[in-house]
């Protein structure tokens, strides 16, 4: 299973979810929609970490679609509690995600 797990920068004000890091290949990234980043393993596909932008209106329509589709209908509930204090959910990414 390829659970990512969110942290939320401050600093950069961008929930980052982390997964089983890159091989010797490295990184593709691709931006599906204004505020979010996803990057793939280039020799596998699978989905190595999502950056998602937060900003006041939080998760727009647009970027919710993208969430909900990678990761199921909690996704942008998710996303929202990592902004907050305390430990945030794993998500799993839906298995068309991945490219594998």
């Amino acid at each position: 299973m390829n659970d990512l797990v969110p942290c939320f920068e401050e600093e950069t004000g961008q929930v980052i979810l982390d997964g089983v890091a890159a091989g010797a290949a490295g990184e593709a990234a691709l931006v599906p929609a204004p505020g979010v980043e996803l990057a793939f393993d280039r020799a596998d596909g699978h989905l190595c970490r999502v950056i998602v932008d937060m900003h006041p209106d939080a998760v727009d329509e647009q970027l919710a679609a993208v969430l909900t589709r990678l990761f199921g209908q909690e996704a942008t509930a998710a996303i929202s509690a990592a902004a907050e204090p305390g430990e945030g959910l794993r998500l799993s990414p839906e298995p068309a995600a991945c490219l594998a």
